[in-house]
């Protein structure tokens, strides 16, 4: 089991959102319960019982047969080796009974949890109106999240809250959002958390209606005109005379903002969200458009194009899409007026427009070059759009791939949500994405690399070789190694530090943060002969902790100042 996503997981079930990137994949968890069940309590006490009984044998066995004639010692020592023996007697007892006591109350604890889960399984069923509820997950894989739970020792009103949680439906996530009131509104995180969590409702339901249908329409096998038969009639359900269990099904969809349609080449019948739905319900909710419009996209960036979409790629409408999020992006606001601790709605936000960006980067299809097709919706984006925020992007991409034949390479999964938030921070408006510089492993390895290589040559002609920003890379483990001589030679003739009295201080300047902190790198040109490296972290980017003005002198790159926080 991975710790990480089951902590994930209940953290969104108990309302404590950090950070929502990605909704939680169950079905990793379930792979590793399938395949270790929770051993009954006798198999778990029986090789206590045995060690305790061996134990206890031993200690017989060892009494019969001490020398008669150390019987002849003194009374004391008899009495203390006595006493000595029935401690160690007592403290097994002890041990057994304590670890019957677990056991015990291990049992009682299962038990009182299967109870839980089967009056919350009934009433689940009473809410959604269908007889059969065995395919939806929240029935069939929740039983073995529970045990997963257990091994990690999840205290049981966690657990409660979980088994509480997963049988709501996403009408009940919207009735709780009517019950905000003018005084919760004052509290935007708790706002935001109520709405996070019908987003994710709204996900996790969406995916169980779909395996819910597949699972009838394989058992009822209706073929394709029965399936068209459940698309013309699913808003009036009560003229279905198809089975009973369908009826129902048609009925659950209408209350819970999901519909049925029909895809084509080849037909499909298949669950899709009722935006419609969504913007009915959203109408009276005490949150601005803006963010009713986050809501909106979010919610289908999390149900139909996430579950919907055949592999990882791009899709017709897409560039709609970006260009919605966009402006959500740019007119959205924090009440908070907090820009360190910014709403959860935040980070799913720039997660979903960097998946967005990187389904459009990868085309269509499943071919190891993109398609006629997606190259001219990347030009033409390029054309329509030059005002974007998210052009840079585009253009950095299309450049690359037409030196590349359009093989797509690398770019799966290409933009991070970091980097797409950096486009959209005003402290940042002026640059472009070839500007931000990922750092997938600590500066200190390029900075090592160079300081190794440059050692062994003992050649100064060799940083005329040097890109600006391995002279940075450089000149940083070079006074991080205090070698003075490295660190002279990277120094501008106007630099601050020039002077041997100056350099002791460019030597003791703390430059391990900069080597190992960073996780992005912003670099922002004058001109070709000078750039400003600013060093940020994934977790405040508002933050630079340190920068480096590099300017070119007599062909090398050389260091003209340092920028202290």
């Amino acid at each position: 089991m991975d710790d990480k996503k089951l902590e994930q997981l209940l953290n969104e079930m108990n309302n404590s959102y950090d950070r929502i990137p990605e909704l939680t994949n169950k079905e990793d968890i379930m792979t590793e319960v399938s395949m270790k069940k929770k051993q009954p309590i006798w198999k778990k006490l029986m090789p206590f019982a045995a060690g305790a009984a061996g134990l206890v044998l031993f200690i017989i066995m060892t009494l019969s047969s001490i020398d008669p004639m150390n019987n002849s010692k003194s009374g004391n020592q008899g009495d203390q080796g006595n006493d000595e023996q029935q401690e160690e007697e007592n403290n097994v007892g002890d041990e057994d009974n304590e670890q019957n006591d677990i056991d015990i109350e291990k049992e009682k604890r299962a038990h009182r949890l299967e109870q839980h889960f089967t009056e919350k399984k009934e009433e689940f069923q009473h809410k959604l109106g269908i007889d059969n509820i065995d395919s939806f997950w929240e029935v069939a894989s929740i039983k073995e999240m529970i045990d997963a739970m257990e091994e990690h020792q999840i205290s049981e009103s966690e657990m409660m809250n979980f088994i509480d949680d997963s049988f709501t439906i996403p009408s009940e996530k919207v009735e709780d959002i009517y019950q905000i009131t003018a005084e919760d509104v004052k509290d935007p995180f708790y706002v935001d958390s109520e709405i996070q969590q019908f987003i994710y409702k709204m996900s996790s339901f969406y995916s169980s209606a779909q395996h819910t249908l597949n699972v009838m329409l394989n058992q009822h096998k209706l073929g394709l005109e029965g399936e068209y038969d459940l698309l013309e009639l699913q808003d009036t359900p009560e003229k279905y005379n198809g089975p009973d269990e369908l009826k129902g099904f048609l009925s659950m969809l209408n209350g819970q903002g999901l519909k049925l349609v029909m895809d084509k080449d080849p037909d499909f019948l298949r669950v899709a969200l009722d935006e419609n739905w969504i913007t009915n319900q959203m109408a009276t909710w005490n949150i601005d458009d803006t963010y009713k419009r986050a809501v909106k996209l979010l919610t289908t960036y999390h149900t139909s194009i996430v579950h919907d979409s055949v592999g990882f790629g791009s899709y017709d409408g897409i560039v709609d899409d970006l260009l919605e999020m966009e402006d959500i992006l740019i007119n959205y606001t924090n009440d908070t007026n907090d820009t360190l601790n910014p709403l959860p709605i935040e980070y799913n936000l720039y997660f979903a427009a960097s998946e967005y960006i990187n389904r459009f980067i990868i085309g269509e299809g499943q071919d190891i070059y993109l398609s006629d097709k997606s190259q001219e919706e990347l030009k033409s984006f390029l054309v329509s759009h030059p005002n974007s925020r998210f052009w840079s992007i585009i253009d950095t991409v299309v450049q690359e791939y037409e030196e590349t034949s359009w093989d797509k390479g690398d770019n799966f999964y290409r933009v991070t949500d970091t980097e797409v938030r950096i486009l959209f921070e005003e402290k940042w408006e002026d640059i472009e994405y070839k500007d931000i510089i990922r750092l997938d492993l600590p500066l200190v390895n390029n900075g090592q690399e160079l300081f190794d290589g440059y050692q062994r040559e003992q050649n100064p002609i060799n940083l005329t070789d040097l890109s600006a920003f391995e002279a940075m890379a450089l000149y940083l483990y070079s006074a991080y190694e205090r070698n003075s001589d490295i660190v002279h030679s990277l120094l501008t003739q106007d630099s601050e530090w020039q002077g041997e009295d100056k350099l002791y201080h460019a030597l003791e300047t703390n430059v391990y943060h900069l080597l190992h902190n960073p996780d992005y790198i912003i670099q922002e040109w004058a001109d070709n002969q000078q750039v400003t490296y600013y060093f940020i972290t994934r977790a405040n980017m508002m933050n630079v902790i340190g920068g480096i003005e590099m300017k070119k002198e007599n062909g090398v790159w050389k260091v003209h100042a340092l920028i202290q926080n």
